[in-house]
């Protein structure tokens, strides 16, 4: 214990073994998100008890259960054509890119020619 009447921060909690061995940094990483778990934990527990939000959760699972979900073969086709028109949209985006960079290389040189000039 500290010198003093009262015991310091941590002396509480914390073995006497191992109080000069926490240090800001051990209470940054491992304490302070302890904290704000438990706190999320409990505003998440107090939303969910509401009657009107317990209602909504309600609607949306009966309504989740009313969906047409996608066989695996639709997904995986589904999943193809997205992958696919992404490739080419990003080979369009790159020709475009490296046409703009010549482009504007050869108007800056023709620039710098004409400047050059005068």
């Amino acid at each position: 214990m500290s010198s003093g009447a009262s015991p310091e921060l941590g002396e509480y909690f914390v073995p006497p073994a191992l109080q000069d061995k926490i240090s800001p940094a051990v209470v940054a990483r491992y304490v302070l998100p302890m904290i704000v778990l438990a706190i999320g934990a409990w505003a998440a527990f107090r939303v969910v008890n509401m009657p009107k939000f317990a209602e909504f959760l309600i609607s949306v699972e009966n309504e989740m259960g009313k969906v047409s979900w996608p066989s695996r073969g639709e997904l995986f086709r589904a999943s193809m054509v997205v992958l696919v028109v992404i490739f080419f949209m990003t080979a369009i985006l790159l020709g475009y890119d490296l046409f703009l960079k010549w482009f504007i290389g050869v108007l800056l040189d023709l620039f710098g020619k004409i400047v050059s000039l005068f």
